[in-house]
């Protein structure tokens, strides 16, 4: 059976321990100065300052090597008709899985062999998605893997996801780790 191909960015499902993922999100803002969109389950980066009430700004991730802070698991409406996602240059708050051991899912783009588990790649496409769902469409870029990275590389492949809809191959949906957290000191312990 061929995998569905159906990208719906980076889902979080289970804490590096093997806990599930229990819901727990931070909250952050996007100014209106910025005119990046933000969907659901794209990776967050942080802004640099904050609101008048201390809540950290954040924006998406544009680009492979980026500190990330986590990813985007909602978008608090202002009003009941406001889009599931952020649009660009409008001020909203997010709520951001910010886990550094958190696992996620998403989907390759790519033929994922079993040889690639357990190397590192970079992500793909982190600002575009889809407007009906709010659904980003970052992937893991299977073109990127290796096991002797720069060390900048967004994603450690920690396995194929466990379902019964998902096997090795094109459009394999895979867990992955976020490997440049901005919560984790690259020199901690050097």
């Amino acid at each position: 059976m061929a995998n569905t191909d159906n990208a719906t960015g980076l889902s979080p499902v289970r804490s590096g321990d093997g806990s599930p993922w229990n819901g727990a999100t931070e909250l952050f803002f996007v100014p209106a100065s910025d005119n990046t969109v933000t969907f659901i389950g794209a990776p967050i980066k942080l802004a640099g300052d904050a609101d008048a009430n201390g809540v950290p700004s954040a924006t998406t991730a544009t680009g492979t090597g980026q500190k990330i802070v986590g990813v985007c698991v909602s978008v608090v409406p202002n009003v009941a008709t406001d889009p599931p996602y952020r649009l660009a240059s409008t001020l909203r708050y997010i709520n951001v899985c910010t886990d550094p051991n958190a696992l996620f899912e998403v989907q390759c783009n790519g033929t994922l062999t079993t040889t690639m588990i357990g190397n590192t790649c970079d992500m793909s496409t982190p600002t575009t998605g889809v407007t009906a769902t709010g659904r980003s469409l970052v992937e893991a870029n299977l073109a990127t893997v290796t096991a002797s990275g720069d060390g900048s590389e967004d994603f450690t492949i920690v396995r194929l996801a466990p379902r019964v809809d998902n096997e090795v191959g094109a459009d394999a949906k895979i867990w992955v780790r976020l490997n440049n957290h901005e919560y984790i000191d690259a020199n901690a312990g050097s």
